[in-house]
């Protein structure tokens, strides 16, 4: 993000900018890998016109990226609502005394093909509840659903932040809830190198570089690893 403001404000490179306290070469070349990654920088280490658009974003540019990609595919709406969570701590609380009752209040959110479309289903089940509880009521039902309520407000707030910086923007949500291929179109740009595919011996994912990972257990999908 650093990066890419001063790219938009054209401040030079940022190798040569008098930091009180300079970031690594390292970090510098990661930020600039992402970048290149979004499409943001071209091979000249230039803006590009999507890169100015991110910059016009206040948020990290790999979720600004997803925000880009709801609107060209139809499903802004759905996005702002993942992107605003997705920067924040979970909201669930799952607490080392008591996972099975957290997995058990946390089911009826469960989505069995996208832990992004989870969210979409908190989401609903928050805003209806605040439409029609009080705060006190409201913090008693996020205490029984193993929910955090402070982060959930939190999430709340930046989801409403964003879709203000929509319409300054004029970036129109879409009329017509997204389909589960438009919601994942949209986010995949802003998650390139965060793809991994199933390896069967190891039980484990493989992404780029050699990294290895597994799902979680609280994941709708941890039962039945998908291929990628």
């Amino acid at each position: 993000g650093v990066i890419l403001r001063m790219k938009m404000l054209r401040l030079g490179e940022l190798a040569h900018f008098p930091f009180l306290d300079p970031p690594q070469a390292r970090a510098i070349a990661e930020g600039t890998r992402v970048l290149e990654e979004l499409g943001a920088l071209d091979e000249r280490g230039d803006l590009t016109t999507l890169g100015e658009q991110l910059g016009r974003l206040p948020i990290d540019p790999r979720l600004g990226r997803m925000v880009l990609g709801g609107r060209d595919e139809g499903a802004l709406r759905e996005v702002v609502i993942i992107a605003a969570v997705l920067g924040l701590a979970d909201p669930r609380d799952r607490p080392a005394a008591a996972q099975q009752r957290a997995d058990e209040a946390h089911r009826k959110f469960r989505d069995e093909g996208s832990d992004f479309a989870a969210y979409l289903k908190l989401w609903e089940f928050w805003t209806e509840a605040r439409a029609r509880l009080s705060r006190r009521a409201l913090q008693r039902l996020c205490r029984d659903s193993f929910l955090s309520y402070n982060r959930m407000r939190e999430w709340d707030d930046v989801h409403e932040q964003l879709v203000r910086v929509m319409k300054e923007l004029e970036l129109r949500p879409n009329a017509q809830p997204a389909s589960a291929v438009q919601l994942h179109r949209a986010l995949l740009p802003g998650l390139l190198s965060k793809i991994g595919m199933w390896n069967q011996e190891t039980r484990a994912y493989v992404g780029a570089r050699q990294l290895r990972f597994v799902i979680h257990p609280s994941s709708g999908l941890a039962r039945r690893p998908p291929p990628w």
